[in-house]
C-alpha cells in the first residue's frame, strides 16, 4: 500500500516524479506552466513533439529533466468546464 499526499504546489520542493494536469489542446494548467518555466520550456517543447492532446485520461511522461524532477507526468483532463466534482476525484 502507498500513501498520497495532496499539498500546495511548490515547484522548488518537487523531486523524483511530479504529476501535473493539462486540459484539451495540450494546454498546461498554471501549476504545470510554472514547472515548465523552471525547466526553461522543456515540457512545452516535449508536448509539441508528441501526440498528447490533453484528452480526459490521457497520460504523457516527460523524462530526463534537469530542474530537480526526474520525470513529469502530464495527465489530460479534457474540457475543464465539463468536469464535475467526481471527475476531479477520479483524476486524483
Amino acid at each position: 500500500m502507498f500513501r498520497i499526499n495532496v499539498v500546495p504546489f511548490d515547484p522548488k520542493r518537487c523531486r523524483k516524479t511530479t504529476i501535473v494536469f493539462a486540459q484539451e489542446k495540450a494546454r498546461l494548467l498554471p501549476e504545470a506552466q510554472a514547472l515548465d518555466g523552471r525547466h526553461r520550456g522543456a515540457i512545452a517543447r516535449a508536448l509539441k513533439a508528441s501526440r498528447f492532446r490533453g484528452e480526459a485520461g490521457e497520460l504523457f511522461l516527460v523524462a530526463g529533466l534537469s530542474g530537480g524532477e526526474d520525470r513529469v507526468l502530464l495527465c489530460g483532463l479534457g474540457k475543464l468546464k465539463a468536469l464535475k466534482e467526481n471527475d476531479w476525484r477520479m483524476r486524483g
